[in-house]
């Protein structure tokens, strides 16, 4: 299968730029990421969930440990989708033109993936708007299936779901099973609140206790048969609940 990525006991501290005083993010976390990985990352507010995103997207370095990548030539090729999802939209362009413009450089045909996937998500959604007038959920659908139209070995969403309605979320899932199980993107690790959307996705989930932020547990959801099942998804969200509860109670 493969390792795309390794981090080898990393830690984070940020300083307060009013008080001086300095908080650790990170401590000592440690995780390998193979081919073909589907990771939830769970865990209280403050836990350093988005911290650990951007290290392993490369837009922040930690204090100290090794990030690893095993890409060709050892680098990787990544794209995260941030919780600011509006920011990533340029609000002079259409959404046609939000969705081609950065594509531009990737595989032929992402475009055409990207309108067909948002077309799932948000269907009818008129391509030519402007993203002003954009509801919340509309402008998540647009960035998530530019997202989803790349191949890259390391895709991260942080919390990709959280502006859809149950409908729109629903089909946005769907729409991430087809794509992680195409095998277009090389990984993928997602920050999430949500038992069911890690349930419905996830091959492993990692919950993440707080200060400062280590790994308190690694639950795997593959041996958990016909997860499309109501009863098997039953059985991994029970299961998830009483992990993730007993994590982040002990926290």
């Amino acid at each position: 299968m493969g390792t795309i990525v390794e981090l080898r006991e990393i830690n984070k501290a940020f300083t307060d730029k009013n008080t001086g005083t300095s908080r650790t993010i990170l401590k000592d976390v440690s995780l390998t990421l193979d081919r073909g990985n589907i990771v939830a990352l769970m865990g209280a507010n403050g836990s350093g969930k988005t911290s650990l995103l951007r290290i392993l997207g490369g837009l922040d370095t930690p204090d100290s440990g090794e990030t690893t990548p095993h890409g060709p030539g050892t680098s990787l090729t990544v794209d995260l989708l941030f919780q600011d999802f509006r920011a990533t939209l340029l609000p002079w362009f259409s959404i046609r033109r939000n969705i081609t413009f950065p594509l531009r450089h990737s595989r032929r045909g992402a475009s055409t993936d990207a309108a067909v996937f948002l077309d799932k998500i948000m269907p009818g959604l008129d391509l030519d708007r402007l993203p002003t007038r954009l509801s919340g959920g509309e402008a998540q659908a647009v960035t998530l299936a530019r997202a989803l139209a790349r191949e890259v070995d390391l895709l991260l969403l942080d919390e990709p779901f959280s502006s859809l309605d149950l409908a729109a979320r629903l089909r946005a899932i769907e729409v991430c099973k087809s794509v992680f199980d195409s095998g277009r993107c090389g990984a993928a690790v997602m920050v999430t609140h949500s038992l069911a959307d890690a349930a419905a996705l996830a091959h492993r989930v990692l919950v993440l206790k707080s200060h400062p932020g280590q790994i308190s547990a690694d639950i795997s959801l593959a041996d958990i048969r016909d997860r499309e099942t109501p009863e098997g998804f039953s059985v991994a969200v029970k299961l998830l609940k009483e992990k993730v509860e007993e994590n982040i109670a002990a926290d």
